[in-house]
Formats: C-alpha cells, sequence, structure tokens
C-alpha cells in the first residue's frame, strides 16, 4: 500500500493467547505498532484472507534457538515439522504455501519469535528486523 511516497507496510501477529508462551507476537503487537507508526499491525485472524502481495507474519515457533529468526519463502515448508501448538498452526502454514502456489502472493516472509520468548526481548529483537525490512 502505498500513500504519497510513503510506502506503508502490512504485519500480521498470529497465535494464541490460551496457549502459554504462544501469544508473545500478540502481546508486542501494540507496543510494534507505537513505534512504527505508519504501517498497519494487525491481529491475524485465520478465517480472514491474508492482504497483499508481500506477507510479514510475526509468529512464536518453538525449535528456532533463542533469538528472533526471519524465514523467508524457501522456509514455508519446513513449518511442517515444528510443532503444532494451536489451529492456527496448521491453517496458517496451509493457507501460505496455497497463496505461493497460485502465484497470489510473491513473498512471504515470517519473523519467528521463540517460544516462549519474553515479552521486552520479543519486542526489541522484532523491532531490529522490521528496521531493516521497512528500509529495504
Amino acid at each position: 500500500v502505498f500513500w504519497g511516497k510513503a510506502r506503508v507496510m502490512r504485519f500480521y501477529a498470529a497465535g494464541s493467547r490460551n496457549v502459554p508462551g504462544d501469544g508473545v507476537a500478540l502481546d508486542i503487537l501494540p507496543l510494534l505498532a507505537d513505534k512504527f507508526m505508519g504501517h498497519e499491525f494487525i491481529e491475524y485472524d485465520p478465517n480472514e484472507e491474508l492482504e497483499g502481495e508481500e506477507i510479514f507474519i510475526i509468529d512464536a515457533v518453538k525449535g528456532i534457538g533463542d533469538r528472533v529468526a526471519v524465514l523467508g519463502e524457501g522456509h514455508i515448508g519446513m513449518l511442517e515439522d515444528f510443532p503444532k501448538v494451536s489451529a492456527h498452526d496448521f491453517d496458517l502454514t496451509f493457507r501460505l504455501k496455497l497463496m505461493l502456489m497460485l502465484g497470489k502472493v510473491r513473498r512471504v516472509v515470517i519473523i519467528g519469535i521463540p517460544y516462549g520468548m519474553e515479552k521486552m526481548k520479543a519486542f526489541n529483537e522484532v523491532s531490529e528486523v522490521l528496521e531493516k525490512i521497512i528500509s529495504s
């Protein structure tokens, strides 16, 4: 989405507040929205369509180590190997792979937060990643 010369980017946060450790992306969403004003930060609802040629998703991921990691298009398939914690894990992976296969999106980037990472540490590390993405 473009407004004048500024590029407005849309970031989806996924997770479940009902599963301990899985809702960290949702917890930091308001902080990210305050820090990166002018961009959209949306709580992902599995019943709604993801929009845009580029899809950016922030989510807790088990098994990625102890730092926030950026998973690109080539990594969507590897998400099937990670433990599924909630229903959105199954739905999101399937939906992203289908959208890529059908050419509905050209780029998918998942910003993976280590499962159970402390909120402010997650916020700081995700902020660093978003600064790079937004400035590119």
